[in-house]
């Protein structure tokens, strides 16, 4: 005696209420992975940068030569490279009559941390640059960022224009960016407290 079995399984409609709604959720998901991804890259740029900025300050409290006098780093607005630095270095020489004279280059950068995010990563961007005077802020194209080297300086902040050092402030601040998340990341650096701070900027 034969039994009828049901069989057990998807209809047509159903295999495709199922597809649609996995191609619904991906399509949902990827650019939120993207943004997500984009948003790391720009936090991990800021705290390398941070990093950075801390690193050369620590040398000037204790520097690789006793000929260093400052160390220094210039920020400019561009989507590469945005980030040089160099070492002050005060060396004695003498003039045609013999006399001693100092003389003050930036030849030698050795000691100092290597920023290089910027380079491998195309997208990202230091977006503006803002210099603080009495409260007042001024945005830029460019920024110095000195840290003196001494016995009572050490570890000083200075802030200025790199293309004017008469344009001074006592407040700068630095916007990281990148075009594929919303979220930027800024950098203070204050000249009045010699403290570098991040946080997280929300368009």
């Amino acid at each position: 005696m034969q039994t009828n079995k049901k069989q057990k399984g998807f209809t047509l409609i159903e295999a495709i209420v199922v597809i649609s709604i996995i191609v619904s959720l991906t399509a949902i998901a990827i650019p939120n992975m993207r943004s997500y991804r984009s948003h790391i890259v720009v936090r991990n740029a800021a705290k390398d940068l941070q990093s950075v900025l801390w690193g050369a300050q620590a040398l000037s409290l204790s520097p690789r030569s006793a000929k260093t006098t400052a160390y220094f780093f210039n920020i400019s607005l561009c989507p590469a490279s945005c980030v040089t630095s160099s070492v002050q270095d005060e060396s004695i020489t003498t003039d045609s009559l013999g006399n001693p004279t100092v003389m003050v280059g930036s030849e030698a950068t050795e000691g100092l941390p290597v920023l290089d995010r910027f380079v491998s990563d195309k997208k990202l961007s230091i977006a503006d640059i803002k210099l603080y005077k009495n409260g007042v802020s001024t945005s830029y194209n460019s920024l110095r960022i000195s840290f003196a080297v001494g016995n009572r300086t050490g570890g000083n902040i200075s802030l200025s224009d790199a293309t004017n050092s008469l344009i001074t402030g006592d407040k700068a601040e630095i916007i990281i960016s990148s075009p594929d998340t919303k979220i930027r990341y800024k950098i203070t650096i204050n000249a009045a407290t010699h403290i570098i701070t991040m946080d997280v900027v929300r368009a």
